[in-house]
């Protein structure tokens, strides 16, 4: 990535983790995205990942669930 726009850590127990993620919208230079990435670790080690969501840095939104898969 070019530019980290917020960054949150969040410590769960199995069950499914309401979050929001707020930044300070900037704007982008053309041809520019911002994406949502997530990474689950467990022990250290990485377990689960979300594949990159697009997202608009300038509007509010819900995703709504996101599914994560299994790390490789």
């Amino acid at each position: 990535p070019l530019q980290m726009l917020a960054s949150a850590r969040l410590d769960g127990n199995g069950d499914a983790l309401p979050f929001s993620l707020r930044f300070a919208p900037s704007p982008l230079a053309p041809g520019m995205r911002a994406e949502l990435r997530a990474r689950v670790s467990q022990d250290g080690v990485l377990t689960q990942h979300l594949p990159p969501q697009q997202i608009d840095p300038n509007a509010s939104a819900s995703l709504g669930p996101l599914r994560l898969l299994s790390a490789p």
